[in-house]
């Protein structure tokens, strides 16, 4: 048991000091010039100078003096630790086994897209067109407004009565034009838009009523 602890510890130590002294090999390959966009290579990698002076800002903004040279190069130095141990994890193939790196990356690279076009700007011939080929993705559940005409045996034939209604329907005439050629009903259907279930709830409860009834017992659907 002893020997295997030795033997990782011993195995800890080999990392370490294999990032270390990359690490200072690479410290050796650093530029401020201002005529390149890198700040450090590492290996085949180059640690690009917009990242670093963003670290920078960041370190710049979290302190109450300016940044002196240890803390420049303090930060350098973690940005170079940083892109030591990503390669050291693509040697050994982490990125394309292990889920959870390959889940936080994806995440990233998402977050990354969405930040990059939430500057474009969309016109609004652009949202319109979005919103009549996704419509029902904004829209409610379907609702229906019911309008009842109801027609009793008191004066004449109802079955007569609702047959001429329904065929001035079909005709184009309005049931607003022909409402007061029915009856009062003691059933008034709420003139609002009702949901699906509501509607079959008033179906039912209709349907039930007019059963009582042999002379209403006719139901009509257009």
């Amino acid at each position: 048991m002893n020997k295997e602890r030795l033997i990782n510890t011993l195995l800890v130590l080999g990392v370490f000091i294999g990032i270390s002294l990359a690490l200072f090999s690479s410290i050796r390959d650093t530029n401020f010039d201002d005529s390149r966009d890198w700040a450090a290579r590492v290996g085949g990698a180059e640690i690009s100078k917009e990242k670093y002076l963003l670290q920078l800002d960041g370190l710049n903004s979290d302190k109450r003096v300016p940044l002196n040279k240890e803390d420049k190069a303090f930060v350098l130095e973690r940005m170079i630790e940083e892109e030591l141990l990503i390669q050291r994890a693509k040697d050994l193939g982490l990125f394309s086994t292990n889920t959870m790196i390959r889940g936080t990356i994806v995440q990233q690279m998402i977050n990354m897209v969405i930040s990059e076009n939430s500057l474009d700007i969309v016109s609004n011939s652009e949202l319109e067109s979005f919103y009549k080929e996704n419509k029902g993705f904004f829209t409610n559940a379907d609702r229906l407004r019911l309008k009842q005409i109801y027609f009793s045996e008191e004066k004449g034939t109802a079955l007569e009565r609702a047959e001429n209604f329904y065929l001035e329907l079909i005709q184009g005439k309005k049931a607003d034009q022909i409402d007061a050629e029915g009856d009062k009903s003691a059933l008034e259907i709420p003139d609002t838009l009702m949901t699906l279930a509501k509607v079959r709830e008033i179906y039912r409860t209709l349907f039930n009523a007019s059963s009582k009834n042999a002379s209403t017992r006719r139901i009509y659907r257009s």
